[in-house]
């Protein structure tokens, strides 16, 4: 370290940090900076004015430094002047100065991140204690945050297993749903299908016979031996999802060995005229009946006048259908 000389007695010089003045130790003089000069530093050199100034101002700065960037700042400057006085000294305080307020810093740090929940920010707080194992109680916080990131963990995995459970019914629900709407869609075909199939169906229109009965009229006319009559009423049933206006049935008597004893042809409302007017889901009643003034001639018609019907197998065929808008069905008969 260079030293500088009393200009009035040859004595050494040091520097008083509170006058911020070269002071001389024999004779008490005292020297600003730049009253020096070169030509009053010893043999083996000397230290500029320029360099007392930084030397100056880095002392200042040590003395309200607070934070570890400023004690880095300061120490930098300490180190450009190096020959002067403790400058080398006062560089290394400073930098452990800022050492040790950037382990302050980082220790407070991890203490911030240890007291949350969530296992990334117990990773993190793990990885500054471990960092600085010595300083105050890392090691202790370190020990402690490491049992709660198992503990943290294990939330973090049941709520992961909660939100995964949760997205499986979500997706169940989701995957349900459009089941279901392709069911509802399907469902509504059918049924369009189906409606349309029973709109028409001659299967949903039921005949039968619930009353007969059996007369002779004497002064029929023109008839000389008179006319023999079996009346019939019968019930039609409308189960189709049309009106009817006009049908023709086909009834079929046999007796109790299967044989046909006779079949009728009857007609139900007055085809291109009046109209039997039987609405969907209704029924009617029709009378009809079946003729004969020479009996000995028709042997069927004897053995049905005769027979007790009761005893009858009778059954019915629909042949036509004239519904109301005009469809028709027609087996061909």
């Amino acid at each position: 370290m260079l030293i500088f000389k009393c200009p009035n007695c040859g004595g050494n010089l040091k520097y008083d940090r509170s006058l911020k003045l070269l002071v001389c130790d024999a004779c008490g003089s005292q020297h600003t900076a730049a009253s020096i000069g070169k030509a009053s530093f010893d043999e083996d050199g000397g230290i500029s004015a320029h360099s007392l100034e930084i030397y100056e101002k880095a002392l200042s700065m040590s003395a309200t430094a607070s934070t570890a960037e400023a004690w880095a700042t300061t120490a930098e400057m300490f180190e450009l002047i190096p020959e002067v006085f403790e400058s080398q000294q006062l560089a290394d305080q400073c930098r452990q100065n800022a050492a040790q307020l950037k382990t302050e810093e980082k220790y407070n740090t991890a203490v911030t991140l240890s007291q949350k929940d969530d296992s990334s920010s117990l990773i993190h707080a793990i990885q500054l204690f471990s960092s600085m194992p010595d300083y105050k109680d890392s090691a202790t916080k370190q020990r402690q945050c490491e049992q709660r990131l198992k503990l943290a963990r294990s939330d973090e995995q049941k709520a992961e297993l909660h939100r995964q459970r949760r997205e499986a019914a979500k997706q169940r629900t989701h995957k349900f749903i459009s089941l279901l709407v392709v069911a509802t869609i399907i469902l509504g075909v059918i049924t369009l299908v189906v409606r349309q199939a029973r709109k028409y169906d001659p299967d949903l229109i039921t005949v039968k016979i619930t009353d007969t009965s059996t007369e002779y009229d004497p002064d029929a006319s023109p008839y000389i031996n008179g006319c023999w009559y079996i009346n019939f009423d019968f019930k039609i049933t409308n189960g189709t999802l049309s009106d009817i206006d006009y049908m023709t049935v086909v009834t079929y008597f046999k007796d109790d060995d299967g044989k046909l004893i006779m079949q009728m042809s009857s007609e139900f409302g007055g085809y291109g005229s009046s109209s039997m007017d039987l609405k969907s889901g209704d029924s009617i009643k029709q009378e009809t009946y079946l003729s004969e003034h020479q009996p000995e001639k028709n042997e069927s018609f004897v053995e049905l006048y005769e027979a007790d019907f009761d005893e009858l197998d009778v059954s019915y065929k629909i042949t036509y259908v004239k519904f109301d808008d005009g469809e028709v069905f027609s087996d061909g008969y």
